[in-house]
């Protein structure tokens, strides 16, 4: 292995860490003053609007995965290519030792798998998800009374 170290992007860094911390400060607002409004939005509506939002939400959290995971199959697809990561022209935000040939080359396969395995993911939470609740929902899902008569016996009574 060569002795090789690509430098930081001091700038890139800078740039990269400011852009997290506003995200972090976004998500935290959304976190603290969003949802007790949206959980007391949701008790006082219709629970079939509340469930279809609920549905909404659960299909943009799993379809949300998708995009990272295309990204990341992009990256592995170029880490395969260039056997080399991080990839050649690429900034880095702390000093880094690249890793090149058949090392590379794995890692590479590794982001591929794992890109294929959440975009499976998402795409079957998304589509799966919904039915569950529509199933959990319905009114054929209500109890109506004890599914037999010694169900009725399994708890004690009171005296």
């Amino acid at each position: 292995m060569s002795e090789e170290i690509v430098r930081a992007d001091r700038s890139y860094r800078r740039q990269f860490f400011t852009w997290h911390a506003i995200f972090i400060a976004l998500g935290a607002a959304v976190i603290v003053w969003g949802l007790p409004w949206f959980e007391e939005y949701l008790r006082h509506a219709n629970p079939k609007v509340a469930a279809g939002i609920l549905k909404g939400w659960f299909i943009f959290a799993f379809l949300s995965m998708i995009p990272i995971a295309l990204y990341m199959l992009l990256l592995g697809r170029k880490v395969i290519k260039h056997e080399r990561i991080p990839l050649p022209g690429a900034k880095v935000i702390i000093d880094t030792r690249p890793v090149v040939g058949q090392k590379a080359r794995l890692r590479g396969r590794v982001l591929v798998g794992v890109s294929l395995l959440l975009i499976a993911l998402g795409l079957s939470g998304a589509l799966y998800t919904p039915f569950m609740l529509d199933k959990i929902t319905s009114e054929q899902a209500r109890i109506k009374g004890p599914a037999h008569l010694l169900q009725e016996t399994a708890l004690p009574r009171r005296p």
